[in-house]
């Protein structure tokens, strides 16, 4: 719960979506997901997002969620770039143990920086 700047008393969260909406979007972003081999889950993942903002309401106002699903694909890509990398580089012992501790001091990092994003994705 949220509170009245003015008042100080709190102010509910409000669902306004619909169950039939939902499923009707969930059952397409599944099935093309499926189709597409999975690529088509990022643009998946903005649509649920945005629903699920776009049906959230505080004191009469709505959330909303900017991300393309271009830009979430291309954060995907970029993280099995690094997976790849990563792997590759354990195949000798010496390279392996610097890029996993490299890796483990950069995870904070990246997870603020996914942080950072989804809220500057979000109104």
């Amino acid at each position: 719960m949220d509170h009245d700047a003015l008042t100080g008393r709190p102010v509910p969260f409000e669902f306004r979506g619909r169950t039939g909406e939902w499923f009707g979007i969930w059952i397409v972003n599944l099935l093309l997901s499926i189709l597409t081999l999975g690529i088509y889950s990022a643009w998946a993942k903005v649509r649920t997002r945005k629903y699920f903002y776009q049906n959230t309401y505080v004191a009469g106002r709505n959330f909303d969620y900017h991300a393309t699903g271009l830009q979430i694909l291309i954060g995907r890509i970029i993280v099995i770039l690094g997976l790849v990398i990563v792997s590759l580089a354990s195949a000798i012992p010496a390279t392996g143990l610097l890029v996993i501790l490299a890796l483990l001091v950069a995870l904070p990092w990246l997870f603020v920086a996914a942080l950072r994003f989804n809220a500057a994705m979000s109104s």
